[in-house]
């Protein structure tokens, strides 16, 4: 209730203040200048997670991991050559697959890359009929696999699709994925790319493919096939169009931009007819009649850099269209609210020479000069106390003196509110069940598969898995302390069981409170030294988090030790012994207990572990009414297996020291 008293306070004052004073002014920063070895860029793309990192596209071919926040004259790391891995080859568009960070998943360390070679394929799949005379040229789609510094494996290439291409046509424009599109939805991964028109109008009408298309495919391997066509694809049904056009007969593209929550539609960048327009396409478009809104840009350069803002600190452009375009003063920054409005000046720079531009990691604005390899940042500096140029009158010392005042009271609330946020999310970080739903607590052997596969709580599919062959070693912890590990050096074997069976029954003996917790964890490292640990067993006070108890933890540690000895090190390994270990532990619990046919002495047992008691009597009255040479040994029999239980008792913990010496002069006082 509190927090959204102050929430609410909050969002009074900023409208208070933004009332008093709105007005900023834009400006730009050169952030970096590219080092020289990189020619014209034709495209630079962020690296998923990886701050002020991008991917540099030159036109030369060549593609260059940059840092915006080194020097200009760091050591520049090359990446990629198409003249070196592919001789003769044209680079024309590069993509970055959506799971390119995410370990383990499809698509992890993928690019993709188009370009053309000047020689027919033998391999073409479009068009699937056709003369070699009439295409010459190959258009290529390819996958390409990133190691850890991001340089390309020159061996990782997988041609995806060939294109077969007529002299005129230029070749794959644009490889782009939905930026909107999540993992769970269906149309993720989808790869969409455009080809460019013939300049043939004829041949254009009579082939669909060199209209000028956006074509939509999956990228992923299925069978024997190196990609897939979406079963949504509106042409899948007509035989005379190639299945994986999703529109055609749009002229030259230059930009596909998308619409959030919005499958079925498209904004394209292109120019048709010699005229360049900004529209809106429908899946299934077949020509220029068909889009739905259009607008025309007349344009003195014919070259537009645009893309669509999504960032935080221009509020006024998000979700617009941002593009560069060459007026009578120079080259300027417009932005296009609506397809029925006309665009407006952003920014001008009142120079000649070409801009680009481009998105950082969190799609602000960057703004690339050819002539000097500037990178620049559009940023907007607030004038704190100025009225905006349609205000009616200036603001007075009064007016800044309550935006003063207001800010503090603001500073103030929104520390309380942090506090109170912070205190919830500090108790919920560190609660138990906060911190077991994090970590892994179930792991399979898969035999068949050669993989450990790794569970969350209530998962039914492994969420990480470790294939056997990169498996180096496993580490035993008992609440964070070591009792155990298997590796090349220390294969496991019998003795190592009963070790670690020990290490499990010296832990149980202990007494837990409320605020006590009680851990068994595996560890699992790699080759490569990644660890990935497993909580088989969690309980704080009295609660267990686990679905093990301690004894089937145990028995689940044991197990996973045996198994991992014979992954890590089999030719070391002894074989286990044929008793089961659950049943001599059973065993040897039952033999420390004592017998209910155990000696009548009048002796009382009160275990620290049970709290129960347990008696064991002799009968000593009648062992001494007893003659004979039988009824003293059988006498001495008894007594001897008596104390043998009670020195079994204290070094299993079920007697102290002081109970075991009480229990044990009661025998002796029996037998006097």
């Amino acid at each position: 209730m509190m927090k959204n008293v102050l929430a609410n306070l909050l969002v009074l004052i900023f409208v208070g203040i933004s009332t008093v004073s709105q007005a900023f002014q834009l400006t730009v920063d050169t952030i970096a200048e590219l080092p020289k070895e990189i020619n014209t860029l034709s495209d630079l793309l962020p690296i998923t997670n990886q701050k002020d990192k991008f991917f540099a596209v030159s036109d030369s071919g060549e593609i260059y991991v940059v840092d915006l926040k080194q020097r200009n004259d760091a050591p520049l790391v090359k990446v990629f050559d198409i003249n070196y891995l592919v001789p003769d080859a044209i680079l024309t568009a590069m993509t970055i697959h959506p799971n390119f960070a995410i370990r383990d998943q499809d698509g992890y360390r993928k690019v993709y890359i188009a370009y053309v070679t000047k020689q027919p394929s033998q391999k073409r799949l479009l068009p699937p009929k056709s003369n070699g005379s009439d295409y010459p040229n190959t258009a290529v789609i390819s996958e390409w696999l990133l190691d850890e510094q991001f340089i390309v494996q020159p061996n990782s290439q997988r041609v995806v699709m060939n294109i077969g291409l007529p002299n005129d046509v230029e070749g794959v424009t644009l490889l782009s994925f939905n930026p909107y599109s999540r993992v769970w939805n269906d149309d993720f991964g989808q790869l969409f790319f455009t080809l460019s028109a013939s300049k043939n109008a004829e041949f254009a009408k009579e082939h669909p493919l060199y209209s000028g298309a956006v074509l939509r495919i999956e990228p992923s391997t299925f069978g024997l096939k190196n990609y897939t066509v979406p079963n949504d694809n509106p042409f899948v049904a007509d035989l005379a169009i190639p299945s994986e056009l999703w529109a055609y007969g749009l002229g030259e593209l230059t930009g596909l931009f998308w619409l959030p929550g919005i499958k079925d539609t498209l904004i394209v960048d292109h120019t048709i007819d010699n005229s360049h327009q900004i529209d809106e396409v429908k899946e299934g478009t077949k020509n220029k009649e068909a889009i739905v809104r259009s607008q025309t840009i007349n344009s003195l350069a014919g070259v537009h850099h645009m893309l669509r803002y999504t960032g935080n600190q221009h509020t006024y452009l998000r979700n617009k269209l941002v593009f560069a375009d060459k007026d009578d003063s120079g080259w300027s920054i417009y932005q296009l609210s609506d397809l029925n409005d006309e665009p407006s000046l952003v920014w001008s720079f009142q120079q000649n020479e070409p801009i680009k531009l481009f998105t950082d990691h969190d799609n602000e604005v960057l703004i690339y000069q050819p002539s000097n390899g500037h990178v620049q940042r559009l940023m907007k500096v607030m004038l704190a106390g100025e009225a905006q140029a349609s205000s009616p009158s200036a603001i007075g010392q009064s007016s800044r003196w309550w935006q003063y005042m207001l800010v503090v009271v603001a500073i103030i609330l929104l520390a309380l509110l942090c506090a109170i946020v912070a205190r919830r999310y500090y108790v919920k970080k560190h609660s138990a069940k906060h911190f077991i739903a994090k970590k892994y607590v179930k792991a399979e052997f898969d035999a068949a598969n050669q993989v450990i596969g790794f569970y969350k709580a209530r998962q039914e599919e492994p969420e990480s898995t470790l294939r056997y062959h990169e498996l180096s070693s496993l580490a035993i912890y008992i609440n964070g302390a070591q009792v155990g590990v298997v590796d090349v050096n220390a294969s496991f074997s019998n003795d190592a069981e009963d070790k670690l069976r020990e290490a499990f029954a010296k832990e149980r003996t202990k007494k837990l409170s409320d605020d006590s917790w009680r851990t068994v964890s595996l560890t699992f490292v790699d080759k490569h030294s990644e660890q990935t640990e497993l909580f088989c067993y969690f309980r704080k006070g009295s609660n267990r988090m686990t679905r093990f108890n301690y004894d089937k933890a145990q028995e689940f540690v044991v197990d996973c030790c045996w198994d991992s000895a014979a992954i890590i090190a089999p030719e070391t390994l002894e074989k286990r012994s044929s008793v089961k270990k659950e049943e001599q532990h059973r065993s040897i619990k039952k033999f420390v207990q004592p017998p209910k046919q155990a000696l009548e002495t009048q002796v009382t047992v009160q275990t620290s572990a049970s709290k129960t008691r347990t008696r064991n009597t002799v009968d000593v009255e009648g062992a001494s009414k007893s003659t004979g040479s039988a009824d003293s040994m059988k006498r001495d029999t008894e007594v001897v297996f008596a104390l043998n239980q009670l020195v079994e008792m204290r070094k299993e913990g079920f007697l102290s020291e002081e109970e075991f010496e009480q229990a044990k002069a009661k025998l002796l006082k029996g037998l006097q």
